[in-house]
């Protein structure tokens, strides 16, 4: 038995203690970044025989364990044999560790490139991994850049001829439970993507490069106190006609509405992806699921769902519903995606019902529409709203609807110019009860005068969702 270390003055490390760190971080080789060109396989500028290899760093595993890592630090030309065969071939362009080298002291010739030759054929095929480890060498570890469609008596390679074979690595779960330290909700090569087509809304979990999370391109995520590993398409789509989240009904219909997007998890479907107008949520049961509520949330699947799994706000995007009867899904011209958890809108317009309590008490809405507005900070709601008023007594007043539900709590005391919630007209509460629209006494002038000319009323109050 041996107890190894790596310290200055050994001159025989072990291969495997050198590479430990590495090794214990890599699952699966690749390219570091597939998004840019690091080792992509191109055509040249001007197009001969050869093809363009970009610098790059990769990483390769081989059958012992051991991870290699490979700095390319200069574009690199490789040549592509002739093809007299009378049919055209196919072959591929790979980048491996030769185990049989002797290094150099720099050991700049143990990772190689190589173009592993398909046979002609009327419909060619690529090599498949035994011809490829047949030409490498059969315990050489290898990684494929790309595929180069090579026509018989070919002068020049062009793009249209090579297919794109790089795969990202992909990191051990011990990397991503130990070192990623990532915070809960917190994504690792992923993005927010909203969409529309024909009206209906999909909102996808997408790779940095714009693509499907896939095992040779995943994306990571923290849920509760786990990081979930996503390899496959994720997404969910609320079809148009439908009155979702209330968003097309009078108060939202046409304006911006911001929605959170979050990733849960159960053991039988795994990930699951959701939006919902709400940022606070933290599990299932914290949602509604009746399409037109305020905290409806859509998900992509619920059919296994259970009160208490963990769901993690990740990031926030606005879309638009149009008017009944349609209910048609739209993305404004200028999106606002965000894309790490985030628990606050915007400043957003709505479109208040205002009720008028008094007989003969009129009112003028703000005519920019520059007074009702709303903002929802956590699980609290932030209104700005004025109207011009023309009361006729001092207990006239003007009730509105506000954008969420306000929760139960004791009432305001029936005082001149103070704002109260409530259900009924101005007046004094007793005990408590849930509020559906928020009540605004008109401004007393220092007489007290109970009857007079147009007063511009308003009112800015922060109430928690109910």
């Amino acid at each position: 038995m041996a107890i190894r270390t790596l310290r200055t003055g050994a001159n025989a490390h072990p291969e495997s203690n050198v590479l430990q760190f590495i090794t214990d971080l890599i699952n699966t080789s690749g390219v570091l970044d597939i998004s840019g060109t690091q080792f992509k396989v191109s055509a040249q500028s001007s197009p001969d025989t050869t093809v363009k290899v970009s610098l790059g760093r990769a990483y390769i595993k081989a059958t012992s364990g051991n991870a290699y890592p490979v700095i390319m630090d200069a574009d690199t030309n490789v040549q592509i044999t002739a093809n007299a065969s009378g049919n055209p071939r196919i072959d591929v362009l790979v980048l491996y560790i030769d185990l049989s080298a002797s290094p150099t002291p720099t050991a700049d010739n143990v990772a190689k490139l190589a173009v592993v030759a398909g046979t002609p054929a009327g419909s060619p095929v690529a090599p498949n991994s035994v011809a490829i480890q047949s030409a490498i060498g059969a315990s050489n570890p290898y990684i494929s850049l790309g595929q180069i469609a090579v026509a018989s008596g070919f002068s020049s390679i062009v793009s249209g001829n090579i297919t794109d074979l790089r795969t990202a690595l992909v990191i051990s779960d011990i990397a991503k439970t130990k070192y990623l330290n990532l915070s809960e909700g917190q994504v690792i090569n992923g993005q927010i993507v909203p969409s529309v087509s024909s009206n209906n809304l999909t909102v996808a979990l997408k790779t940095l490069a714009g693509t499907d999370p896939s095992t040779s391109d995943p994306v990571y995520v923290r849920i509760g106190n786990t990081i979930r590993t996503i390899t496959s398409a994720l997404s969910v789509t609320k079809n148009a006609g439908t009155n979702y989240f209330g968003a097309g009904g009078s108060m939202f219909a046409t304006k911006e509405i911001d929605y959170f997007v979050y990733l849960g998890y159960n053991t039988t479907d795994g990930v699951t992806i959701a939006f919902s107008r709400i940022p606070y949520a933290r599990k299932y049961s914290d949602f509604s699921v009746t399409f037109n509520h305020e905290k409806y949330a859509g998900f992509n699947t619920i059919a296994n769902a259970t009160a208490n799994d963990v769901y993690q706000n990740i990031g926030r995007f606005n879309a638009i519903m149009s008017a009944s009867a349609s209910y048609n899904w739209s993305l404004p011209a200028t999106q606002v995606i965000i894309n790490y958890p985030i628990f606050e809108t915007r400043t957003l317009f709505f479109v208040p019902t205002l009720s008028v309590y008094g007989a003969g008490t009129t009112f003028t809405r703000d005519a920019n529409g520059g007074y009702e507005t709303y903002k929802v900070v956590g699980d609290r709601t932030k209104i700005n709203w004025a109207c011009l008023v023309t009361p006729s007594a001092n207990t006239a007043h003007v009730a509105l609807s506000p954008p969420f539900t306000i929760k139960t709590m004791p009432a305001l005391a029936n005082t001149d110019q103070m704002p109260y919630v409530g259900t009924g007209r101005w007046g004094s509460y007793g005990g408590s009860e849930a509020y559906a629209s928020i009540s605004l006494l008109r401004a007393l002038n220092t007489s007290g005068a109970s009857t007079g000319g147009a007063t511009h009323a308003s009112i800015i109050i922060e109430y928690e969702i109910a």
